[in-house]
């Protein structure tokens, strides 16, 4: 059975570079016969066969045909700024036994995954046949065992374009809460996590952050702060940027491996909990559970499911992978979830970090500096400093940032009237929102007044390297002790 037996074809208008395409694609199969379908309102889909050369003794677990039968989509009115796709066009593909497919749901055709990069800008440097080439190739690995080449590694989900939202959260976070099974209550596999929203507007395409797991004796701490924060936001008229936000980050008890690729994804919450009932997670008594302790979800209940690999995951330091499904919640809360409560998925991104920002810049500054100035010249040496994921900075500057700053400095304007060291240490800590940030410092007065030795750990001449973007006098420098 083909999904292009359920098409209809396409009788509509061309214009003349989709034309140019299509007849590129005939070029290379060889074939002017193929057959244009309607695909969507906005796509066609061209019918044709790969002929595979498969290995004498045939495909791996016999996955893929000698002849394999595809359609080629192809927007009608982004071609070529929006590159085609290529999809398997047989309804029994074994698309959850095969890597490099994107996430298609149940019923839908396989995508094959052609590149890493970006689809749309790696089409702009190819012809139509070098594409076409390109997915022939995906069928022969594909037949011979070979998609994989990562030191046979896991490839995992690819849910581009199959998202809603943006988790950001440190995978060794949640890595090594599953592994260390450090439960939130010890008669479930779950994990309390303390996140954050961006944006108060009720939408699916919010970008949320997980910052940390809440043990059980801190509870109360943790529920208090979030309800006294809520009471002020909910008194106040002004828009907030940041709400307080529980998720909840589960795992089956018997941490089974799993090795095939989810292509039924749930999208409502009656589906989410047979969904994890199969794989034995009973996620409605784990909600209900927690309601019964009064932690109380708004808004949204970020619920994120641990997947564990037979191998490392491709591009993470460990076995697990986490899909995260955001359910948006009724009015009433809890109470009012039903099943036909629609979820979305949310796609993971890694919080920016010292160490992201060591491995981009291939850089490693772990001398204690201090800056002395943080001015025009100033702040563009200690940003840039920064940006390379240098940890252990003091910025030292007793002036404020004024408006006539703004032509030449790196800050913004909502930093104007903030002392200059404050205000750009206060930048360099929101880029590192989940590292530890306690060696960075500002002093907020004269480089002449920092001799002055004050408790805890000092820095000492000899021992730091003194950046000197701004005229001080030199004795300063010799007799200066900075804590640090």
């Amino acid at each position: 059975m083909l999904y292009s037996d359920d098409l209809k074809i396409y009788q509509g208008e061309i214009s003349p570079i989709v034309s140019e395409a299509i007849q590129e694609i005939k070029k290379h199969f060889n074939r002017d016969d193929l057959k244009i379908y309607v695909w969507d309102t906005f796509n066609i889909a061209v019918a044709a066969e790969f002929k595979i050369s498969l290995p004498s003794r045939g495909s791996i677990d016999n996955l893929i045909l000698s002849i394999e039968p595809v359609l080629i989509k192809i927007s009608l009115a982004k071609y070529p700024e929006r590159a085609p796709t290529i999809m398997s066009d047989r309804k029994n593909f074994p698309k959850n036994r095969l890597p490099h497919l994107y996430y298609s749901a149940e019923g839908k055709p396989a995508v094959l995954c052609l590149v890493r990069a970006n689809l749309n800008q790696w089409f702009s440097t190819v012809t139509m046949a070098d594409f076409l080439l390109v997915g022939s190739q995906w069928f022969y690995k594909a037949a011979t065992g070979t998609l994989l080449k990562d030191n046979n590694e896991f490839d995992p989900v690819r849910l581009e374009n199959n998202t809603s939202g943006k988790h950001i959260f440190k995978y060794e976070t949640f890595r090594d809460i599953v592994i260390d099974n450090n439960r939130f209550v010890s008669h479930f596999p779950m994990a309390l996590i303390l996140s954050c929203i961006y944006e108060s507007q009720n939408s699916y395409n919010e970008t949320f952050k997980s910052i940390t797991a809440i043990p059980f004796v801190t509870l109360e701490i943790f529920n208090n702060s979030i309800k006294q924060v809520f009471t002020k936001i909910f008194s106040s008229k002004d828009s907030i940027k940041v709400l307080p936000l529980y998720s909840l980050l589960v795992w089956d008890n018997e941490n089974l491996i799993e090795n095939y690729y989810s292509t039924n994804l749930p999208t409502t919450y009656g589906e989410l909990k047979i969904f994890l009932n199969l794989k034995g997670i009973d996620i409605e008594s784990m909600i209900l559970n927690i309601e019964e302790l009064d932690i109380k979800f708004r808004f949204y209940l970020p619920i994120i499911h641990t997947v564990n690999r037979p191998k490392k995951v491709i591009g993470y330091d460990g076995n697990y992978e986490f899909f995260t499904y955001l359910i948006d919640l009724p009015d009433e809360g809890i109470i009012g979830l039903n099943d036909q409560t629609k979820i979305c998925i949310a796609s993971h991104s890694e919080p920016f970090s010292s160490k992201i920002a060591t491995m981009l810049s291939n850089e490693k500054r772990e001398v204690n500096t201090l800056y002395v100035g943080a001015g025009s010249l100033g702040s563009k040496i200690i940003m840039h400093d920064a940006r390379i994921g240098k940890m252990n900075m003091g910025v030292v500057d007793n002036d404020k940032f004024e408006q006539h700053n703004l032509g030449r400095h790196v800050l913004y304007s909502n930093k104007v009237g903030k002392n200059k060291a404050e205000a750009i240490i206060d930048e360099v800590k929101g880029f590192y929102t989940l590292d530890i940030t306690s060696d960075l410092l500002y002093y907020d007065k004269y480089v002449s007044d920092l001799e002055v030795q004050k408790t805890g750990i000092v820095y000492h001449p000899q021992r730091i390297k003194v950046s000197i973007v701004r005229r001080v006098k030199v004795n300063h420098l010799q007799r200066m002790k900075v804590n640090h």
